[in-house]
């Protein structure tokens, strides 16, 4: 198993269903979660703004675990700043963006629909995605900001019939049209996915990315550990660790910023088993 850090980064809480799919299928390796609260919310700032932040957030993270593999867990960062990242950024990088494709394949028919936020629905990426694979069906839009701070301040302590409003509300537009998937073009919305499938009607698939991400992490590494001659592929899934090298399964939570932030994500932290560790410091200048 390779020793060093799989290392998650979100704006906010959003990637941790992200890494619980890849901790399920992985569980002997270690993670990291670095929730970007000092830039929170990367979808309602502008494309360049976006890439410097993560940018300068991945970088530190990268100082601070030195992690193997880096997962950006967050669809803003992904579709705006990913290039920009793997021209900067030494390690493998695995992005999540709008799952259209697994969305056209799975269905022989009808209109889609992409909930993200604003930065996402109205970027390019997002349109090449719908050129290049949505086989030429409709494909509806919805930027919905608002469930993206509901889902990241209100979700440790909102009750059921909360959350159900709140997902009711912002796809309202979207219920009166005859759509037959909806992609969760944000990991924050990944939260919520109990919401929506009860919200939406029946019939209608709710797509999201954490399958294509996770096959793509395992991939990865066992490339990585086929390349170095260290042991056999097929152990990846087992969950064998090093000598020396924390249980199965450890995983801590770091907040980039978040001051006054540390209950709600010791909140997060416990739901998903992660240790917390509270606000990353920064390394001082010329370190």
């Amino acid at each position: 198993m390779v020793s060093k850090p799989l290392l998650f980064y979100d704006s906010g809480a959003g990637g941790l269903p992200y890494l619980k799919a890849v901790r399920d299928r992985l569980p002997g390796a270690r993670y990291v979660y670095l929730a970007d609260r000092k830039n929170f919310p990367l979808g309602e700032k502008s494309a360049e703004v976006v890439r410097q932040v993560v940018l300068e957030s991945v970088s530190l993270g990268m100082q601070r675990f030195d992690p193997c593999l880096i997962v950006i867990a967050c669809n803003t960062a992904s579709v705006i700043a990913l290039q920009t990242l793997r021209e900067r950024i030494p390690v493998p990088l695995v992005g999540v963006v709008p799952a259209v494709k697994p969305a056209a394949l799975s269905l022989k028919g009808g209109k889609l629909a992409v909930v993200s936020t604003r930065q996402t629905a109205t970027g390019p990426y997002l349109e090449r995605l719908i050129q290049e694979f949505a086989d030429g069906r409709e494909v509806i839009k919805v930027p919905v900001a608002d469930l993206v701070s509901f889902a990241e301040y209100d979700y440790p302590t909102a009750g059921t019939e909360q959350r159900l409003a709140a997902v009711r509300r912002e796809l309202a537009p979207l219920l009166e049209e005859e759509v037959r998937a909806v992609v969760l073009g944000c990991t924050h919305f990944v939260l919520l996915e109990k919401e929506f499938r009860t919200v939406l009607a029946d019939g209608i698939a709710l797509i999201d990315s954490r399958e294509g991400v996770t096959n793509r992490v395992l991939s990865l590494l066992a490339d990585r550990i086929v390349e170095s001659g260290s042991t056999d592929a097929g152990s990846i899934e087992a969950g064998s660790t090093e000598a020396g090298s924390p249980s199965p399964g450890y995983a801590e939570l770091y907040l980039n910023g978040g001051i006054g932030e540390e209950k709600r994500y010791r909140a997060f932290a416990d739901v998903f088993d992660l240790q917390y560790r509270g606000p990353l410091e920064e390394p001082p200048r010329g370190a």
